[in-house]
């Protein structure tokens, strides 16, 4: 257990993200993903999601789910980093249930940003909303956005994913 959270604490520092408490940080192999939601185990009141909002409005035709089996399957290291904790509970029968933004990182690389790039969400759905605080620290979270915005504008000059075609409104 020890060597886990020095482990997750090296490759938070190398990263260049803040760590949480150990409590709160997953390694990739301790989430089940499909798609941009996640799940944990040792966490049953929790959702992961790779998405800050939007999600309601998730477009599956990105070929997210690609996506992501490929990126972790190159970055089984990757660390779960919570950045946004939803207050209200996702299921009405589960008070204690609830939506956790997360980033997935190893060292550089992001699978958020990944999916940007990629054109698989779009760039805002990875930003906060102006009234929600992040748990990572204000400078982690501006380097964060600078990345995903300039993963949004090369997916858009390429066409790529969801730049295909027009945006929906919301």
């Amino acid at each position: 257990m020890r060597a886990t959270v020095v482990l997750i604490l090296v490759i938070s520092f190398f990263s260049g993200v803040t760590p949480m408490k150990a409590s709160e940080t997953h390694t990739v192999s301790q989430v089940t993903w499909n798609d941009i939601f996640g799940e944990a185990s040792s966490d049953t009141n929790t959702v992961f999601s790779l998405m800050a909002h939007g999600f309601l409005y998730f477009s599956e035709t990105t070929n997210v789910e690609n996506v992501v089996v490929s990126w972790l399957k190159n970055h089984p290291k990757s660390v779960v980093i919570p950045v946004f904790t939803y207050p209200e509970p996702v299921m009405t029968n589960n008070p204690l249930s609830r939506i956790k933004y997360v980033w997935l990182v190893q060292g550089h690389d992001s699978l958020n940003v990944e999916l940007v790039r990629r054109g698989c969400v779009w760039p805002d759905t990875e930003m906060l909303l102006p009234k929600q605080n992040p748990q990572v620290t204000q400078k982690d979270y501006k380097s964060f956005i600078k990345k995903i915005i300039k993963a949004g504008e090369k997916a858009e000059k390429e066409k790529l994913g969801l730049w295909r075609q027009a945006r929906p409104e919301r």
